[in-house]
């Protein structure tokens, strides 16, 4: 793996390490959800998605003064491209359900995402299916039914939005996971947006507006998040 952004952890640090690294990146999570909600009242989910890819690439270009190039070297641009491309799809269907459902019940229905990469790395990664992993999965996706409570209120497909952004998160994660073995956190990241944001611009184009000055704020602080919550799942696993 290239040392760019990374250490060697030791056997005892690794847990607190990691703990620290889910804590950031929920806490950057509530922050983001609240900020995205706001913007979404005044702009269109798929303008905030690209702009959400540009500033958080350009929270990283202080990089390139210190470290080059050197973080964009990888021998595995194909699997960045298709992070990207799935981060954009991900984004799309979050932002847009975020746009119609509760913070809370999106939150809630987000917390799936664990539960599909959980079952994905058993089918992609070989991970050993334990009994334990079994039973959290199965009250997992209990709770997921209680809070749809299919039969006893209509699922329309708003609800959906978040389910499938859970889905799409859950396989980035993977592609995250198999790219830490090379490729250091902050190579993935920027490769992550240098990808999203010609694909999310393409997407964005038919609903285009350039943002107002408060608008401007609130996305540069969104850019800045993002790339923080991007690098610490990286980290986590590396």
């Amino acid at each position: 793996m290239s040392d760019i952004g990374s250490t060697a952890p030791t056997s005892g640090t690794n847990t607190a390490r990691g703990m620290l690294y889910i804590s950031v990146t929920a806490l950057v999570g509530s922050i983001l959800a609240t900020l995205i909600k706001h913007l979404t009242l005044t702009m269109h989910p798929f303008n905030i998605t690209f702009y959400r890819s540009l500033f958080s690439f350009l929270t990283f270009t202080p990089l390139f003064f210190r470290y080059g190039t050197k973080p964009l070297k990888s021998e595995r641009k194909s699997l960045h491209a298709t992070r990207g491309a799935i981060q954009v799809l991900q984004l799309s269907m979050g932002i847009t359900g975020l746009k119609y459902v509760s913070i809370a019940k999106f939150t809630a229905l987000r917390f799936t995402g664990p539960l599909f990469a959980s079952s994905l790395m058993i089918i992609f990664l070989g991970e050993k299916f334990r009994l334990r992993r079994a039973v959290a999965l199965a009250i997992g996706f209990m709770g997921a039914l209680v809070i749809l409570r299919p039969g006893f209120i209509p699922i329309e497909y708003t609800i959906l939005l978040p389910i499938g952004s859970a889905v799409a998160w859950a396989v980035i994660s993977i592609i995250v996971k198999m790219l830490t073995r090379t490729d250091s956190s902050i190579t993935i990241t920027l490769y992550s947006t240098i990808f999203m944001i010609p694909i999310a611009l393409l997407v964005a184009l038919p609903y285009f507006t350039l943002p107002t000055w408060p608008q401007l704020a609130s996305l540069v602080a969104i850019g800045a998040l993002n790339s923080i919550g991007h690098v610490c799942p990286s980290f986590q696993r590396s």
